[in-house]
């Protein structure tokens, strides 16, 4: 093969090669940061870990992010998740009253730190007494 054309026949492959590279340095730069910011939080003593194994579990994340196995969830997707979790309630009205407990923020208290969330909900429900 002629040297100009061999030369010519790389440029596509090359542009390709380059606008991968580019592509895939946006997640990676993105995957850094955020272990930045958990790196700081460790060595600050804002987590609830310990420092070895906060900064353990920063570094695997950041490794996942690399391989791609570590996704971001956005408030939709968590939504969904939140749904699907009382579809356990095979009555109707204990699934409606999980969907009411979910779906209303007002009642929640505790944290994930201090153990879990409480969600809480009233149902007032009235009975006719018929007189003796």
């Amino acid at each position: 093969m002629h040297p100009i054309r061999y030369t010519l026949s790389l440029a596509p492959l090359t542009l390709l090669l380059l606008v991968g590279t580019a592509q895939a340095a946006a997640p990676s730069d993105a995957a850094h940061q955020r272990y930045e910011q958990d790196r700081q939080a460790c060595l600050s003593g804002n987590t609830w870990e310990a420092r070895d194994t906060c900064l353990r579990e920063a570094g695997a994340a950041l490794q996942a992010s690399r391989r791609g196995n570590l996704t971001s969830d956005d408030a939709t997707r968590l939504a969904d998740n939140a749904l699907q979790r009382c579809d356990v309630f095979k009555n109707h009205e204990d699934q409606a009253a999980c969907v009411a407990r979910v779906q209303d923020a007002s009642k929640v208290s505790g944290s994930v730190k201090e153990g879990g969330l409480l969600r809480e909900s009233v149902t007032t429900t009235t009975t006719v007494v018929e007189p003796k």
